[in-house]
């Protein structure tokens, strides 16, 4: 009888083991699941108001211009931005992830190339004879 309660002791407790592993595993996924949702929004919030600026300068003319700040890191990771005015397009890149958006003009520079990288830090937007330059 005694050897009996023991096992029985023995298999509860490896039930409650085993479920707590499983809890344990369900939380990390899920967390690092968020993790990966709220990087990926922060990623495109910086592409969404990079585009913005270049299509406000864009649209305004020649002669606007417009100050902006690429943020420091995107959550905690460093990232870069990539331009290609030929394709029309944003790229944001961390890790092995990125994220992309549209603009509405090809004629996005920075001076020299029409695809180009941006880090963090201060830049200015200018439309010069139609061209969107990036410094």
């Amino acid at each position: 009888m005694k050897s009996q309660v023991g096992i029985e002791t023995l298999m509860i407790l490896f039930l409650i083991v085993v479920l707590l592993i499983f809890s344990v595993f369900s939380y990390v996924t899920r967390t690092s699941d968020i993790r990966a949702v709220s990087e990926n929004l922060e990623a495109n919030k910086i592409c969404n108001n990079f585009r913005n600026v270049v299509n406000q300068v864009s649209s305004d003319g020649f002669g606007s211009r417009v100050k902006f700040v690429l943020p420091d890191r995107l959550e905690a990771y460093n990232y870069s931005i990539t331009v290609s005015g030929v394709d029309r397009v944003v790229i944001v890149e961390w890790l092995t992830t990125s994220v992309t958006c549209a603009i509405i003009t090809q004629n996005v520079t920075n001076s020299t190339h029409y695809a180009f990288s941006l880090g963090r830090g201060d830049y200015i937007a200018f439309n010069r004879d139609g061209n969107v330059t990036i410094q």
